[in-house]
């Protein structure tokens, strides 16, 4: 079992950086609540952090090759990068919407990024921005 960073190690590091971003997925959620609550929780840690130094926060979601061996252990209709990045702006919303707490969006493995899910990136994030 993975071992969560707490805040305060956390803390500790934003004192020496300039930029961090999150990686935001899991495997095995087959629950839109789990993951709306996985991702309230780490906005709000984002806030925590970005009280004390107010660096560039990122939340990063993973755009690779879902391999049919490693399938079973993901769930496309949560975990979808247009479905996380939905979650994401709307838990920003409802954590606290007077405040600008996540500052952008990363992709992880973005090498293997195809022109679909840049389209979907662009759909459900960038065109949001730019509002």
């Amino acid at each position: 079992m993975e071992k969560k960073t707490t805040v305060d190690e956390l803390k500790s590091l934003v004192k020496y950086i300039d930029q961090l971003a999150f990686l935001y997925y899991d495997t095995q959620i087959n629950s839109q609540k789990i993951f709306e609550n996985n991702c309230a929780s780490l906005i709000k840690d984002i806030g925590i952090l970005k009280a004390q130094r107010n660096i560039q926060y990122m939340i990063a979601i993973g755009t690779f090759i879902n391999e049919p061996a490693l399938q079973k252990y993901r769930n496309l209709e949560i975990e979808s990068i247009s479905n996380s990045l939905q979650t994401i702006r709307a838990q920003i919303n409802k954590v606290d919407p007077t405040r600008k707490l996540v500052d952008g969006i990363a992709l992880f493995c973005d090498w293997e990024t195809d022109k679909d899910e840049w389209q979907q990136f662009d759909d459900n994030w960038s065109k949001y921005t730019k509002k």
